[in-house]
């Protein structure tokens, strides 16, 4: 399992996965890191 920011994990979703990530392992986010995530997701701004 490798942990990641969540500008990295929405690339990965999005099906961008970087080259350096070996294909084989999971990715996941800190607790911090997924909150901002969804905080972004459920309120949207510009920029």
């Amino acid at each position: 399992m490798i942990v990641v920011d969540e500008y990295l994990a929405v690339r990965v979703v999005g099906g961008d996965w970087p080259g350096g990530l070996p294909d084989d392992d999971d990715i996941a986010l800190t607790a911090s890191r997924y909150w901002r995530l969804l905080q972004r997701l459920h309120n949207p701004s510009g920029g």
